[in-house]
């Protein structure tokens, strides 16, 4: 996401006058992709301008962003709900769009938004390219000041090729998990674990079937109070993705998806931790997709300052920078963000050379990415702070889960008399 934003915010930005840039998308990714990865959906904010709705609108994409939406749009029902265990509402947020928008918010999914991203890279007519299968593994500094990328292509390990390249500016996508964040900045490789697991999967119904309501027209939290809590959301009008999510003290080992009963595992201690959930909480679990279960601890890092004198030609956006665990809500959201701030900013820098009669350089270079520090890291820290709030709320007991419900009712009169709920 953040990536593509980067290429096209670049592309469209870049005066005419100056000689375009060579850009090339590396995506370890095959170019069709898989149900794991894009079979769900998320959040894109709209209720100020560090959204990703707010991103799209300066990328050109927002209305083709807005067809695909499930819920949020104006005129059809859904907002983020708050339940208790029996599904009874206990809170319901409906922001103000921030100017220009239609919309506070959107649920769509991912495969979608990634479509409309790609859309745009062919309409581009060939500004840049996409290399598919090609993950970056390692990246060093090179004496002229550029940097060598080492890439390797293919699945398999008899496929496997490997190559170098060597760039004027890399920017560094690859996620939360980055390999080129652990080349560079050894020291700040490692995720922290946030004190939660979360696993789940999406759950299908046939045709003709409906969605169980009240899951089926928003999405939303059910919290038990009791240590447990469950996101839920639509991916489209047959499937939902459920997230049910308990704090855990250590770190849960990876899943084990050589264990051909691994499936069925997750979804029985989902039953098992899930009792305290009345219906349709049982029914959504019991439909669940094998194929799309998941276990994951809650990580995440605090983002980073850039020292281009130090580091290099090397900007790490989006989770590679500053990874958000998903009771964030909002990594899709600063993904593209960040990619359309990074461009604006070496646009302009680029814009100052030309007029100073300057050659391009470090200079401008360093003052485009301290511009877009100056921005993207509060921007990161603010959402962190919220999510780990959201960890210790949401899977509250005893007095602070006494504490959480009488919050939930003071912010809900407030929404109320704000006309946000």
């Amino acid at each position: 996401m953040a990536g593509l934003s980067f290429a096209i915010a670049l592309t469209r930005q870049w005066d005419p006058e100056i000689t375009p840039p060579e850009i090339t998308i590396y995506d370890r990714d095959s170019q069709q992709a898989s149900i794991r990865r894009d079979g769900f959906s998320l959040s894109l904010a709209g209720h100020d301008d560090t959204g990703g709705l707010y991103a799209l609108r300066q990328l050109g994409l927002l209305d083709a962003t807005l067809r695909h939406a499930l819920l949020g749009l104006e005129g059809t029902p859904g907002c983020f709900k708050l339940w208790a265990g029996d599904f009874r509402e206990l809170l319901s947020v409906r922001y103000k769009p921030a100017a220009g928008l239609p919309t506070a918010g959107i649920r769509i999914a991912r495969r979608d938004l990634r479509r409309v991203l790609l859309d745009a890279v062919e309409a581009a007519g060939g500004k840049f390219e996409i290399i598919w299968g090609a993950a970056c593994v390692g990246a060093r500094n090179l004496d002229d000041g550029r940097v060598e990328v080492r890439l390797r292509r293919g699945t398999t390990t008899e496929q496997e090729e490997e190559e170098v390249v060597a760039c004027d500016l890399v920017v560094a996508a690859d996620g939360a998990s980055s390999k080129l964040r652990s080349c560079l900045r050894p020291d700040d490789a490692a995720l922290r674990y946030a004190g939660a697991v979360q696993f789940g999967g999406s759950a299908t119904f046939a045709d003709g079937e409906a969605i169980p309501s009240p899951v089926g027209d928003n999405w939303g939290m059910l919290v038990s109070f009791r240590g447990v809590a469950c996101f839920l959301s639509p991916v489209d009008r047959h499937s939902v993705v459920w997230a049910l999510s308990r704090s855990e003290e250590r770190e849960r080992p990876p899943l084990d998806r050589n264990d051909p009963d691994h499936a069925r595992k997750i979804v029985q201690e989902a039953l098992d931790l899930g009792s305290v959930f009345g219906e349709p909480f049982q029914t959504i679990v019991n439909k669940t997709d094998p194929a799309t279960v998941f276990s994951l601890p809650a990580r995440d890092k605090e983002p980073f300052r850039h020292d281009v004198a130090r580091l290099g030609r090397v900007v790490f956006i989006g989770d590679s920078n500053h990874a958000a665990s998903p009771f964030a809500g909002y990594g899709a959201s600063l993904a593209l963000k960040d990619g359309v701030d990074l461009a604006m900013q070496i646009c302009a820098a680029k814009g100052e050379e030309r007029e100073d009669g300057a050659g391009a350089g470090a200079c401008g270079l360093e003052r485009a990415v301290a511009a877009y520090d100056a921005v993207s890291v509060p921007r990161a820290l603010k959402v962190l702070g919220e999510s780990h709030w959201r960890i210790k709320t949401s899977h509250s007991t005893g007095i602070l889960a006494l504490l959480f419900r009488c919050s939930i009712a003071v912010g809900g009169f407030m929404l109320w008399l704000t006309g946000q709920s």
